[in-house]
């Protein structure tokens, strides 16, 4: 526990001038951020609390120092500015919080003003909201693929009824939030997506292993 309050404090510390920014625009209420935060924040309220077996996955697969940083993670964007500098090739440092910002204000434009904003605004988010409540708010919101728009609408394309759901499921959901799935699924698509579902998995299986070794299996959490 003392490590993550250091690491905590780390990634608080790497990110500070986003913190203070984030306060200064919230106590001056500067209207656009006002405006975005408030949208954000009811939204999150408004969401269904999925199980947590659901949100690791996402975690896991997502954003696996969410429980570390603060709606920004300053390791994930070090390593995308290196490996672009590197080989020119762009990887996404976006966080959770990040990611339902993005979706609540319908924001996508690929510019370097959005992506700091979308910061600050994260970084406020998780001084309100839990960050289980974010990430669950974020599932009924994001896009799966083709006619997917939520975690619902995905389980009724896939399932017969939410009861149906367990953790097979949710890893089949969260590898398509990497690779949405498209009308008509390709071999190339199939190949991806399949390569994520057994990535995604092996994170889960080697967290349950770590987490629920009191009395409960790994086999066991999956199901």
């Amino acid at each position: 526990m003392e490590a993550r309050a250091i690491q905590r404090l780390g990634m608080s510390i790497l990110v500070s001038p986003l913190i203070l920014t984030s306060y200064v625009l919230e106590i001056f209420r500067i209207a656009w951020f006002i405006e975005r935060l408030g949208k954000c924040t009811s939204a999150a309220q408004e969401a269904m609390l999925l199980p947590e077996n659901y949100l690791l996955a996402l975690n896991l697969a997502e954003d696996h120092r969410n429980d570390i940083h603060p709606g920004v993670d300053p390791i994930g964007i070090i390593r995308s500015v290196f490996v672009f500098l590197l080989k020119r090739n762009i990887q996404g440092a976006s966080t959770i919080e990040q990611q339902f910002v993005r979706v609540v204000t319908n924001s996508y434009e690929r510019t370097l003003t959005r992506k700091l904003r979308e910061q600050l605004i994260a970084i406020a988010l998780v001084r309100k909201i839990p960050k289980n409540i974010i990430a669950s708010a974020y599932l009924h919101r994001a896009y799966f693929g083709d006619s997917c728009i939520g975690i619902l609408a995905f389980s009724k394309k896939h399932t017969k009824q939410q009861d149906d759901w367990n953790i097979a499921f949710i890893i089949k959901a969260v590898a398509r939030l990497k690779y949405p799935e498209p009308a008509t699924q390709s071999a190339v698509w199939l190949s991806k997506v399949s390569l994520r579902e057994s990535y995604v998995e092996k994170k889960v299986m080697a967290a349950a292993n770590k987490q629920f070794n009191h009395g409960q299996t790994a086999t066991q959490f999956a199901h």
